[in-house]
């Protein structure tokens, strides 16, 4: 992907859905009053999320470092 041509305002519209996704995760985490199944399918789509964020960061050439702590915290 990273050799494909894609404009800036593809990858904004990307980090624009993977900050909602992490919010709406990150929000749904925090009700304790959930069943354990509820829990590791929210925890899923939290490191989805990381994971869809380190892509982005890879795919838009930021710097590895960064690029690299995103993915060690996912």
């Amino acid at each position: 992907m990273r050799n494909t041509y894609k404009d800036r305002s593809y990858f904004d519209r990307q980090a624009e859905e993977f900050a909602e996704d992490k919010a709406i995760a990150m929000k749904s985490i925090a009700e304790p009053n959930i069943s354990e199944r509820g829990k590791q399918f929210v925890l899923q789509q939290i490191f989805e999320a990381q994971i869809n964020e380190f892509l982005w960061l890879y795919n838009t050439g930021h710097p590895i470092k960064q690029t690299v702590d995103v993915l060690n915290e996912a």
